[in-house]
């Protein structure tokens, strides 16, 4: 079994498109054809491929298209996959109980190199300092005068008064990303040393029951017909803002797209059958 640098196994797929950059180069014609070789891999359950598959939508500014195949491959725990929905897709939004999940999730798999993934775990201390004991909308601190509360999902954001915390649970999607984490401590935490176990031992993942029910609970396997609006969105580049958004016309910030839904599901999902 050949296996990737973090001991995950590879298809003939991933082998073939790695083999086909490294000997062609990368024109338009081989990038298509890898992006192709990488999805059919993927759609084997091969990791490597969807974290391969996800950075060819990453180079094309198409990070909500992207950010359910690195979601699949951080719930069945390889790093690179978390570190890209990271630093690529939740870096420039305000879901840092998100990524503080996500990072201390790997500090717990086995036989990571630390060294290797700092720059995450960089973001995440750089966040937690800048967060804790502060009103996560105005700022203002723990004293004498201000009584900060915690939310009560995730423990993680302070409200210095009911009015921040509304904005933060309404018009920040505080609310969207605690309901995605409800999911994650529910379905995934409890089940994620053995889901992570398995995957490296080369178990067929469509015998893992708790992986195929996490990926249902996510919305990973919505029907493509209730999310192909956002398929062919404009490119927007690098317009982080997430103020504005319609579901009515081609003027949806892809952006907008990496926030859960209300129900905490993804917007854009991968495969509706097991994988």
């Amino acid at each position: 079994m050949v296996t990737d640098s973090d001991g995950f196994p590879t298809s003939d797929f991933f082998q073939r498109g790695v083999h086909l950059i490294e000997n062609g180069g990368v024109t338009e014609t081989i990038f298509n054809n890898v992006v192709g070789i990488y999805l059919r891999g993927a759609e084997t359950g091969c990791i490597p491929s969807m974290v391969n598959y996800a950075n060819c939508y990453l180079s094309q500014y198409k990070p909500h298209l992207a950010l359910p195949f690195l979601l699949e491959g951080a719930i069945r725990g390889h790093p690179d996959a978390v570190a890209l929905l990271l630093c690529r897709c939740y870096a420039n939004l305000p879901q840092f109980s998100l990524y503080f999940y996500w990072s201390n999730m790997v500090k717990n798999w086995a036989g990571i190199e630390e060294e290797r993934y700092k720059q995450f775990f960089g973001g995440a201390k750089k966040m937690k300092n800048q967060f804790d004991n502060t009103c996560c909308i105005c700022s203002e601190q723990q004293s004498d005068l201000v009584d900060l509360k915690t939310c009560n999902g995730c423990k993680l954001s302070f409200y210095c008064s009911k009015e921040c915390q509304t904005i933060h649970w309404e018009e920040r999607n505080h609310k969207n990303e605690c309901n995605q984490l409800k999911i994650l401590m529910k379905y995934h935490k409890p089940y994620a040393n053995e889901i992570r176990e398995q995957i490296m031992s080369g178990d067929d993942p469509k015998s893992i029951i708790p992986l195929q029910k996490l990926r249902n609970k996510l919305g990973l396997t919505r029907p493509r017909k209730e999310y192909e609006e956002y398929l062919d969105l404009k490119n927007l580049d690098n317009d982080l803002d997430t103020s504005t958004s319609t579901t009515n016309d081609d003027t949806i910030n892809p952006h907008t797209l990496l926030i859960p839904r209300n129900n905490g599901t993804v917007y854009v999902g991968s495969w509706t059958e097991t994988m």
